[in-house]
């Protein structure tokens, strides 16, 4: 059975960009969450939406570590991070076109997979049904994958939810 970390609401550049926030948050990262993979052999990470804060805007300093610290750590350790974008991570309420997370996504491919609507995946012998943020734009297209979904029982929901 594969071990997987599931995170959420980590909203990284919180605070108006605070620097002692940013810092807590590369803290956290840096100093518990890739060494608690690391020590675990946790190769599967899932987070549920909102990484980063501010919906219109990110700072240049957020913006370098997660491309270059938060990245090059996945890169690092093998870790595969699925990834369901939250309200918080897209520039417009009623659609998921424009997200915070283009950089990470680019840069490291091998590693990230950005979820802006539905889609299932499996880790280990898991299946999973990743959603991005639920809004206007994607509703109906949801309720209609979820009541044609045939596997149910045997797959877990994941994604950031109202």
């Amino acid at each position: 059975m594969s071990k997987i970390v599931i995170i959420t609401d980590t909203h990284l550049d919180a605070r108006q960009s605070s620097s002692i926030f940013l810092k807590y948050m590369q803290n956290y990262y840096n100093d518990v969450l890739f060494p608690y993979m690391k020590e675990n052999n946790i190769v599967d990470l899932i987070h549920l939406g909102d990484f980063t804060d501010n919906r219109n805007n990110i700072s240049l300093q957020a913006n370098q570590y997660i491309v270059q610290g938060f990245g090059a750590k996945l890169k690092e350790q093998n870790i595969k991070m699925e990834l369901c974008l939250g309200n918080h991570d897209l520039a417009y309420r009623n659609n998921s076109s424009v997200h915070s997370l283009t950089g990470l996504e680019y840069a490291y491919r091998d590693n990230v997979v950005i979820h802006q609507d539905f889609s299932k995946v499996i880790i280990g012998n898991q299946k999973f049904m990743m959603c991005g943020w639920v809004n206007d734009g994607n509703y109906d297209e949801f309720i209609r994958m979820m009541d044609s979904y045939n596997d149910k029982s045997n797959t877990i929901l994941c994604g950031h939810f109202e």
